[in-house]
């Protein structure tokens, strides 16, 4: 039997914020109240945070990017309703969790290490009870070490939460106790403190050196007023203005004005601390200091992993998933089938898409090398080498190898005429050179894998050292055992023959 959910509608506090946080010993006094469990402070500070573009992107980059990859619902192993409910819920998925509140979900998370939502239940035409999340700020939110459970203030007064009971949603990625440890604020706050401070300064500094000191020269015997209505005219001077300087043959009493301008390599320093700043916060939230900015390419995916490093991406996805498996489809399931267990699992499909550029330069390089040892001379086996580099083949590259020569095969005319003639030493001589030529062939084929293995190694390595430990590995794989065979087998015909033309130019006994 489906239960129903009957839970009293919980309402937010009102927010704000305040953004005047230049001062570090506030800031400092945010992260502390943090790690101590209390998040209104450090909640502040983030969205004060929100102001810094360069920090704002990248924390867009970062949470943005799972709602903008591919998704699906994985359907339980447990049989019964379960590809029901995976098929339903992938319908209503963006109705149940809207992309907005996941991206405001994963902010929170990333930045705070913890996030908490609130499930609001309709009943909708089909019957069935969805589940809506809203996310709440976590200005309010506290941790008690008595209870050992998160707190949220709220209209209604101050109440526990407990993750899937099928109403609140708390996403702490890396566990519930001390989740703010995990918080990116505590990483971030210095960097963005010093890139406001380099940002301010070097605007002082070029307002101080965007505009030259005005130097005025007035002659000591000169009237007094008539030096301060000249003081007065340089004090006036606007765009395309005309001074009049006075003049005497005595150049002391000339009237004169300099521009004074600063001259200096200062503002480098402006520019470098900003960029450390912004590497910093690149790495904190991406896992990599790359551009922010999108450049080139048209898939939302491809977007994706050229600014995240995939193994961040990878476990905001698993993470996330799992958060909303037991917190999310997990009631859902007991809501509308009776049966947590048809819970359907939350995917985003996050494996990097396939380069064919890259894709193609590999495989034109993996046949420029493969001719290039083929024009040496060696018999390689061209199917192992493609099926080493993951290059799929619907049937073999070579011929097959050709079988044993009849008699006199390579031969002429007049030699095979000849050796049909000849008898003793003469023909026993043909015989053995054709068993060499043969024995030759069928030993090329015998070492064929041992050379190729060979020629892999030089072809694979990048230095000497490297060079040695795969030939090593090459001889360990050697199996000599059948060109062995080959050559006992030629030089037991080639004795035979021996013999026998011997024997065949003995005289013949009376």
């Amino acid at each position: 039997m489906a239960e129903r959910p009957t839970f009293r509608e919980y309402r937010e506090l009102p927010t704000w914020t305040w953004s005047d946080w230049e001062k570090v010993e506030l800031v400092r006094r945010a992260v502390r109240e943090l790690e101590l469990g209390q998040l209104s402070s450090a909640a502040q500070v983030v969205d004060a945070m929100g102001q810094d573009d360069r920090l704002r992107g990248c924390l867009l980059q970062r949470t943005e990017a799972l709602p903008s990859l591919p998704f699906n619902m994985k359907e339980a192993p447990t049989g019964g309703r379960a590809a029901e409910a995976a098929e339903l819920a992938q319908q209503r998925f963006e109705a149940m969790c809207s992309d907005e509140a996941l991206t405001e979900l994963g902010k929170w998370a990333v930045m705070l290490g913890i996030a908490v939502g609130q499930l609001t239940w309709t009943v909708g035409d089909d019957g069935l009870w969805w589940p809506s999340l809203q996310v709440w700020h976590p200005k309010h939110l506290h941790w008690q070490w008595d209870t050992r459970a998160w707190h949220l203030n709220t209209e209604q007064g101050v109440i526990r939460l407990t993750p899937g009971d099928g109403q609140w949603v708390v996403f702490a990625p890396y566990g519930l106790m001390r989740a703010w440890m995990a918080g990116a604020v505590r990483a971030l706050y210095v960097p963005w403190l010093l890139r406001r401070w380099g940002q301010r300064d070097w605007a002082r500094y070029s307002e101080v050196y965007g505009g030259p000191i005005r130097a005025v020269k007035t002659p000591a015997a000169a009237e007094e007023a008539d030096k301060q209505r000249f003081v007065e005219e340089v004090a006036g001077i606007g765009n395309e203005a005309v001074l009049r300087l006075p003049t005497s043959p005595d150049a002391t009493q000339s009237y004169d004005m300099q521009l004074i301008e600063a001259k200096s390599t200062g503002w480098e320093s402006f520019d470098r601390l900003i960029k450390q700043a912004e590497s910093s916060m690149a790495i904190a939230l991406l896992g990599q200091n790359l551009s922010t900015e999108v450049k080139g390419g048209s898939l939302a995916a491809a977007r994706v992993h050229a600014g995240i490093r995939n193994d961040v991406l990878e476990g905001d996805a698993q993470r996330l998933a799992k958060c909303l498996h037991e917190q999310v489809m997990r009631p859902w399931a007991r809501f509308n089938f009776g049966d947590e267990r048809a819970a359907p699992m939350p995917n985003w499909v996050t494996a990097p898409p396939e380069e064919k550029k890259e894709e193609g330069d590999s495989l034109k390089s993996l046949g420029d090398g493969i001719s290039s040892l083929q024009k040496t001379g060696a018999q390689l086996d061209v199917d192992a080498v493609l099926e080493k580099h993951g290059v799929p083949v619907t049937g073999p590259a070579e011929e097959p190898p050709a079988s044993e020569p009849p008699p006199g095969a390579g031969l002429s005319a007049a030699e095979a005429l000849r050796a049909a003639k000849a008898t003793g030493a003469l023909r026993g001589q043909l015989y053995v050179d054709r068993v060499a030529a043969a024995a030759q062939e069928a030993g090329n084929r015998a070492l064929r894998p041992d050379v190729q293995k060979v020629l892999l190694a030089v072809a694979n390595s990048n230095d000497f050292d490297e060079l040695k430990g795969r030939l090593v590995e090459a001889f360990g794989a050697m199996e000599p055992d059948a060109f062995a065979d080959v050559l006992a087998k030629a030089m037991t015909l080639a004795e035979l023959a021996g013999r026998l033309s011997v024997l065949e130019d003995l005289p013949a006994k009376p």
